[in-house]
């Protein structure tokens, strides 16, 4: 095992893109304790911007796959999902101008065939899921996204199964 292991990170991306306002809506904005939590994060993980990842790799929630596997972004220029509603126009107009990592979610569909788990790539584009927390945690972008689903129709060994071949990746560094 190398001497840097990559983390692995659960985040929320709190009340959606409540986040991503200027002004205060139900003390929710990006000035809110949890927002700044997020803003902290990656400096923390990675301080003096040391063993930086290749890319960034977000599962989300709100990427579901209703196929019997998973799903894999492979846009090289992913455009953006506003998949909230009712919100000040200034919600829709954010944008998350991270690039995907075509090449990796190649490499992840191959890894993840080799261990019989289904998956296929697609052209998607970032959701909340992964945009908002992403402005908060790395809002500088000079490291692809890669978004991939889960799918509420397998079981959780599958995704636990899921979570054993991504663990892999986790001593890719740059």
């Amino acid at each position: 095992m190398p001497a840097f292991r990559h983390p692995v990170v659960a985040v929320s991306h709190g009340p959606g893109g409540l986040w991503l306002l200027s002004s205060e809506i139900l003390s929710m904005s990006k000035s809110c304790q949890s927002a700044k939590t997020l803003q902290s994060l990656f400096e923390k993980l990675y301080p003096d911007g040391k063993h930086l990842p290749k890319r960034i790799l977000v599962v989300s929630a709100h990427f579901e796959a209703f196929s019997g596997g998973f799903e894999i972004s492979k846009a090289a220029k992913p455009d953006m999902i506003f998949d909230y509603y009712n919100l000040p126009a200034e919600a829709y107009a954010v944008n998350c101008p991270a690039e995907g990592d075509p090449e990796f979610a190649w490499k992840l569909e191959a890894s993840l065939a080799r261990n019989n788990i289904k998956a296929k790539l697609v052209d998607r584009g970032f959701d909340h899921g992964v945009f908002v927390p992403m402005l908060l945690i790395r809002p500088r972008f000079d490291i692809p996204i890669v978004s991939m689903s889960i799918n509420s129709q397998l079981d959780s060994k599958a995704h636990f199964e899921l979570g054993r071949v991504l663990a892999a990746f986790r001593d890719e560094g740059r």
